[in-house]
Formats: C-alpha cells, structure tokens, sequence
C-alpha cells in the first residue's frame, strides 16, 4: 500500500503532467486563437476601409452625374468641322406657304471665332433670308441656340412685308445671321 508521502507524490505528478500535457494542447490553440483573433482585426479594418471607400466613390459617381447634366445643360460642344449641311437640314423649315413663303440659307466664308485674339477657333456665317411669320422665324432661332453644338445668333433683321398692314397675321422679311463655331484638327480652314 502506498503511505501518504508517496500519495502526495503522485498526486503531485499527476497534476504536473496534466499541466505539461494540458500545456502542450493548450499553448498552440492560444497561439492560434491570437493569430485568428489579429486576423479578424485586420479584415474588419479592411471592411471599414472598403466601407469608406465604397461611399466615397458613390459620392463621387454622384458629383460626376451632376457635373455630366451641367456639361450636357449648360456647355456647348464644337465640332472640328462647320458641317454647314447637317446645320441647313437640321434649321429647314417646311415652307408651306401659311407659315413661311420662302426660306433661303446663304454660307460665308470662314472667319476667326474671335476678332483680333490669337484662337483656333473658327467660324463659317451662315444667313437665313426668310418671308414668314414672326412665330416661325422665333422657332428657327430657338433651334438654333438649342442645339448640342455651338451656333452662334450673330444678327437677327425683321422688317414687315411691303404692302402689309402690321398685323398678328402679317409676314416678315426675316434675315438670320449665324455663326457655325468649329475648331479643325491640325489648321484646316473651312469645308
């Protein structure tokens, strides 16, 4: 039988083996609870990151959308070419006789876009000579300034017809100055 000194003895080793046993399990699961537990940190910083990212760059699609609508409501593109034909066919208006009599576009020449600076811009005048009624005359210069492209209203002439009494009905000799702005790729002029 075993005294009590060699009891205590082997109570003793056992409870230091299961220590050291238990030590041996658990060191490595605290090390690896301590790795995941870094690991989590760094992947939440990451989705804070992103999450930060994320609604700045849905703040900047919305500053881009807006600056977009300004650009397309406010700012005028110029072509590199006059494109005097594709500007006649898109001002033409139907002369029906009720509303317009004669309708007759006239280009210029080329010109500086802006008088006396140095500017690669150009310009090629085109007239309208028009007999017609005032609303009509109002819509042909209404398309012209709504157009995506830049024209410019560079003079605008009525008179009432000769032999007319001024009236709401009356017909207008109308003649439209405008202004084709284009900026050619490599100093052409005109077309």
């Amino acid at each position: 039988m075993l005294n009590s000194k060699q009891l205590l003895y082997l109570v003793i080793g056992l409870l230091v083996a299961m220590v050291v046993v238990g030590g041996f399990l658990a060191v490595p699961a605290y090390r690896q609870a301590s790795q995941l537990k870094a690991r989590t940190a760094n992947l939440q910083e990451k989705i804070d990151g992103l999450t930060g990212q994320t609604e700045e760059l849905q703040q900047l699609a919305v500053a881009l959308s807006a600056m977009n609508e300004q650009l397309d409501s406010e700012l005028k593109t110029i072509p590199c070419v006059p494109d005097i034909a594709d500007l006649i066919r898109k001002l033409s208006l139907p002369v029906d006789g009720v509303t317009i009599r004669d309708q007759t576009f006239t280009a210029g020449s080329v010109g500086e876009a802006v008088a006396g600076k140095e500017n690669p811009a150009r310009v090629m005048p085109l007239t309208i000579d028009m007999v017609a009624r005032f609303d009509s005359v109002f819509a042909l210069i209404q398309a012209a300034e709504s157009m995506p492209r830049l024209v410019r209203v560079a003079s605008v002439r009525m008179e009432v017809e000769h032999g007319q009494e001024e009236t709401d009905e009356s017909f207008l000799i109308a003649s439209v100055g405008l202004e084709a702005v284009y900026e050619p790729d490599g100093g052409e002029e005109g077309s």
